[in-house]
């Protein structure tokens, strides 16, 4: 039978309480994560603006505007881009990228931490201006924080300088970088 003692229902309204406001929190932190997800595809080298929940690290500005493609540049030693994925999933990195600086240079891609491709040679990383063939790496989406890191192994100003007057560490230059949902 129920009790009518003072000293009995207060530790228990105070546990409703506290769990009504976790429940109430909980739910708001549910619709913040969902207002801050980012739909895919995410281009990186479109004149496009970035949706709100995209991070960059390591990256220079969009450049080439008035070109049928624009690029950027990824800085070494590393760039990162960072999203927030409101399902889990396959995804793909879409690269076409050239070396105008770093003759040997290679790039490692990274997704959540573990290595998903290396691009390496002429071919992949042409040492001019005009980009490589389209590469297209999977990688699993996790729910929640992503990131795709690009590790290169030489850049301005890192082993060589190969642009004495800029004192920007480009590795390669972008014409296209994506973050795409996989089919």
């Amino acid at each position: 039978m129920p009790s009518n003692n003072p000293t009995q229902r207060g530790p228990r309204l105070l546990l409703a309480g506290g769990l009504l406001v976790l429940l109430v929190l909980f739910a708001l932190w549910r619709r913040d994560q969902a207002l801050r997800a980012v739909p895919l595809p995410i281009e990186l080298t479109a004149n496009v603006a970035l949706a709100p929940g995209v991070t960059l690290c390591g990256f220079g500005d969009l450049e080439g505007l008035g070109d049928p493609r624009p690029y950027r540049w990824g800085m070494g030693p590393m760039s990162q881009i960072g999203f927030i994925a409101p399902f889990a999933g396959q995804g793909v990195v879409v690269l076409a990228v050239s070396s105008p600086c770093v003759p040997d240079q290679a790039l490692a891609v990274l997704a959540n931490g573990k290595t998903v491709g290396t691009l390496s040679g002429p071919q992949a990383l042409p040492p001019g201006e005009t980009p490589g063939q389209e590469m297209r790496l999977r990688f699993p989406i996790r729910r929640g924080y992503n990131t795709v890191a690009l590790r290169y192994t030489d850049w301005n100003h890192g082993h060589q300088v190969c642009s004495a007057g800029d004192s920007r560490r480009f590795a390669v230059r972008f014409s296209r970088l994506a973050i795409l949902g996989a089919p």
